[in-house]
């Protein structure tokens, strides 16, 4: 009996000499693409390569690799709140395609990626994907050049402004004939009785009484005359408030004219090369679906320059990244299309089963119904 407690109370101080060791840091990989992951070059980052080496010596005092590079936006703002939530220690790693951090998570090279990543039904077969922090859709990015003379010119060609003019003159012809008729007889001195003259005079009385400018060199005498007229003034005056709208929305559209028009689904990229960030399933999927001729770029500012070269006609991407690239660079000329038709839900990634999945999921839609996700979106985009 003595012996026993004597063994247990060693066994117990033993125990309690031992060092308690600490949980290993969370492998975080990090997929840099603004807003949502925002690289601040401060010092240095692990690259993902360095998950693949032999482990250093633990002699070092370095020993494990320290991230300390400083990363913003709004997938890095809600991580960062989930960690602390969970008292998550991690160090990052810079991810430089979403496939690639995907098959990384799901070989255990990773534990989380963390970056605008879509939830896809392919992503699914390989990790799990936490509850969607954010929803956006597809847009894209093509030049802003401001219309030429000719494109300015055009809509007044069409075919329904040559009608509305046709018919405005026919108009005034008929209603000249009928001031002409009541008027030559009492008054030729302003509206004289020769056929092509008067009528030539009334035409121009009726012309001015409809631009409301009335210069009063013509005056209808006779009562019939002038009831014509001033029934005919309240209709210049709504027909001349019709065209003067027409007029400033056709010149308004021609001066707004855009590649848009000709560019406004992925319908209307069929044949069509387009530029897009290289290491995305889904991106590709997507042109392939589409029959859309892909050229894949390692970084949107690659993807751009291919643009201006004359390479592709158009950048495919997620339209908060594009309209951040806009916000950052406001005088570049270049306009985007969002794509509402094809809908984009961020998560986290995670290994399959991995027992972090339910707590992350609460820790999001908590952050949801506390309005702390819509306040984080918010800060970096509005």
């Amino acid at each position: 009996m003595i012996n026993s407690l004597i063994g247990s109370v060693i066994g117990g101080l033993f125990l309690i000499a031992l060092p308690v060791q600490a949980s290993p840091k969370l492998r975080v990989g990090v997929y840099v693409s603004p807003p949502y992951v925002i690289e601040n070059q401060v010092l240095t980052v692990n690259d993902i390569s360095s998950l693949n080496k032999p482990s250093p010596s633990p002699k070092s005092s370095d020993y494990p690799p320290k991230s300390t590079t400083k990363f913003d936006g709004i997938s890095i703002e809600i991580w960062q709140r989930i960690a602390s939530s969970e008292n998550l220690e991690y160090e990052y790693y810079i991810v430089k395609k979403v496939d690639t951090g995907i098959n990384q998570v799901a070989n255990g090279t990773l534990d989380l990626l963390v970056g605008p990543i879509s939830i896809t039904p392919e992503g699914l077969k390989k990790v799990a994907f936490t509850q969607p922090y954010y929803s956006s859709y597809l847009a894209l990015l093509i030049p802003s050049h401001p219309p030429n003379l000719w494109q300015l010119i055009h809509p007044f060609l069409q075919r329904a402004a040559i009608l509305t003019v046709l018919g405005l003159v026919l108009l005034l012809f008929l209603v000249s004939n009928v001031i002409w008729f009541v008027e030559h007889k009492r008054n030729p001195e302003q509206f004289p009785k020769n056929y092509f003259k008067g009528v030539r005079e009334a035409f121009w009385f009726v012309s001015v009484t409809t631009t409301t400018v009335g210069y009063g060199d013509k005056v209808p005498v006779t009562g019939t005359g002038r009831f014509i007229t001033y029934l005919w003034m309240w209709i210049s005056l709504a027909i001349t408030s019709s065209i003067t709208a027409g007029l400033v929305t056709t010149f308004t559209l021609a001066l707004t004219q855009q590649p848009a028009k000709k560019l406004s689904n992925l319908q209307d990229l069929q044949n069509k090369k387009v530029s897009l960030l290289a290491g995305s399933s889904y991106f590709m999927n997507l042109t392939s679906e589409y029959k859309i001729t892909p050229v894949l770029a390692n970084s949107l500012y690659q993807a751009i320059n291919l643009m201006y070269s004359g390479q592709v006609e158009a950048v495919l991407d997620g339209d908060r990244v594009l309209r951040y690239y806009l916000k950052q660079n406001p005088k570049v000329a270049l306009t985007t299309v969002p794509i509402y038709s094809s809908f984009l839900t961020y998560g986290f990634v995670l290994p399959q089963n991995s027992p972090l999945l339910n707590k992350f999921n609460i820790d999001i839609l908590q952050m949801q119904h506390n309005k702390e996700i819509p306040n984080i979106i918010d800060k970096w985009i509005e």
